[in-house]
């Protein structure tokens, strides 16, 4: 499992992590979650991370790489089954919403299947409220598992009555967690539409 925002000691030593039943297993599991959720929702990286991305493109000199922000490196590519050599790599531009230009030289005019890998991601380090953001959601993630009452309960019915209870959620709101919901909105990278 890998996740670069924050450290399992971190989530470990913040409050109710100390609760019976919470092992190293279920944090970690938090923790990936997180940062997917966090990488999903915002349609980036925060920390550098490798990629992979497959298309198909013709007749033109630029590439969008689709859900990759702030690309640092090409590693691999190939074009029609075809390594292309670094050589003709280091003459590529890349672009920090995720475009690789330059491809003109080594492309033929029909379509082909296009591969890339490199590196991308923001910073080495993830900004610190994007850290938080990641520890409050794996933190709520983890006492969901263990808590009696579901994180988007609408109502709950017990001796004193039903009681109903606010829904925090939606396409604006990816968390049961308004505050982290900020963050991410503040840090998302792509356009509104379908999370």
């Amino acid at each position: 499992m890998t996740y670069t925002y924050a450290t399992l000691e971190e989530l470990a030593g913040l409050d109710g992590m100390d609760e019976p039943g919470i092992t190293d297993e279920i944090l970690e599991a938090a923790l990936v979650y997180s940062e997917e959720t966090i990488d999903k929702y915002c349609g980036a990286s925060f920390t550098v991370k490798p990629f992979k991305v497959t298309t198909r493109q013709s007749g033109q000199d630029g590439l969008n790489l689709d859900e990759v922000m702030w690309p640092r490196s090409i590693t691999f590519a190939s074009i029609g089954g075809e390594e292309v050599e670094e050589v003709d790599r280091q003459h590529w531009e890349l672009f920090d919403e995720g475009i690789v230009y330059g491809l003109g030289a080594v492309r033929s005019g029909y379509s082909r299947s296009i591969v890339i890998e490199g590196t991308a991601g923001y910073s080495d380090v993830p900004p610190q409220a994007i850290k938080w953001a990641m520890l409050t959601l794996a933190r709520q993630h983890v006492l969901d598992q263990v808590s009696r009452i579901p994180d988007r309960a609408l109502s709950i019915a017990n001796e004193f009555g039903n009681i109903s209870l606010a829904q925090a959620g939606g396409l604006w709101r990816p968390t049961s967690l308004p505050d982290v919901n900020a963050v991410l909105n503040r840090y998302r990278q792509r356009p509104p539409g379908a999370f």
